[in-house]
Parts: structure tokens; C-alpha cells; sequence
């Protein structure tokens, strides 16, 4: 199990709700 892999998708979903906002 990689940790980069769980923060890159946390990014991305962080990253996605600012953009629906």
C-alpha cells in the first residue's frame, strides 16, 4: 500500500469539492 497514492486522491477530491464550490 502506498501513502502517495491515498494523499494524491485525497488532493484530488480536496482539489474537487473547491471547483464545485
Amino acid at each position: 500500500m502506498n501513502r502517495r497514492q491515498e494523499i494524491d486522491q485525497a488532493v484530488l477530491d480536496f482539489q474537487a469539492g473547491r471547483l464545485e464550490c
